[in-house]
């Protein structure tokens, strides 16, 4: 179906009409915790979202199910309590585009990555392996905001998430109203979401989605006084007028506080938060 043949589209209602039936539409689809999980069938390959946008209240409802087995779970970038990690591959088996090494700093009881498949892959690549089939998804569970006028928002969580949605059979939503509204491309039709879960709570901060990397970074680390001599080193490179990249590590965030010494920086980056 197009967009256009879509009933709840708005290009073919009136404003009140559209409001009406979306709503309507909307909330025929809502689930419960206890519900969501019978929605995902066993051997799915399930996609959530990233970081800040992992669909926690979700991933507990499946982890506590356990009729639900054999599951691959496929994430860009790991963070938050990931419940799932701490369950036997032949329930859950997780695949990341990015490693938790050098990105989360998130590790089991045992000092052990609990990453079961690490992919090194370019992000562009991935719409491409998407509709090639190279990369299958069946569930695609997102993080969004709640509707409005027919539309939801992926807020902050607008990787490739889009991307995924369409290439899998059934969509979930944990509706957060925390969740920033963002517009462009995050801005999607309600219709797409097959089924929602309402759950409200503040969006993770750094201290929650990688508190190792945090307690790495905290003052009076032996490691962290060494990063700030090397963080130092490295400004020393930087003139005034450069453009700079950021990679993911602690190091990045040690130099972060000497660049108010530089003035008229550019930056070119793939990842940017406050």
């Amino acid at each position: 179906m197009t967009a256009e043949e879509c009933p709840y589209h708005p290009t073919t209602l009136t404003d009140s009409s559209f409001n009406e039936r979306a709503t309507i539409a909307w909330k025929s689809k809502e689930l419960t915790l206890d519900q969501v999980s019978k929605k995902i069938n066993s051997g799915s390959n399930v996609y959530i979202g990233s970081t800040a946008c992992t669909p926690d209240a979700i991933l507990n409802a499946m982890v506590d199910d356990y009729k639900l087995a054999d599951l691959r779970v496929v994430q860009m970038i790991p963070g938050g309590t990931l419940p799932h990690m701490s369950q036997t591959v032949d329930r859950f088996r997780t695949c990341s585009f990015f490693s938790y090494r050098k990105t989360a700093y998130y590790k089991k009881s045992g000092g052990r990555e609990s990453l079961a498949d690490y992919t090194p892959i370019s992000i562009a690549s991935i719409p491409r392996l998407l509709e090639q089939k190279k990369l299958p998804v069946d569930v695609a569970i997102i993080k969004c905001t709640p509707p409005h006028k027919g539309f939801i928002s992926l807020g902050i969580g607008v990787e490739h998430t889009h991307d995924f949605m369409r290439s899998a059979s059934v969509v979930i939503a944990e509706v957060n109203s925390h969740m920033p509204w963002t517009e462009g491309k995050s801005k999607i039709l309600a219709s797409e979401v097959d089924w929602w879960v309402r759950h409200d709570e503040p969006m993770p901060t750094t201290e929650k989605l990688w508190p190792d990397l945090v307690k790495v970074m905290t003052k009076g680390d032996p490691q962290k006084n060494v990063e700030e001599k090397m963080a130092r080193n490295v400004i020393n490179l930087v003139d005034d007028g450069a453009t700079i990249k950021f990679g993911w590590s602690p190091l990045t965030f040690s130099i972060f506080p000497f660049l108010k010494e530089r003035k008229n920086l550019g930056l070119h980056t793939d990842v940017m938060t406050d």
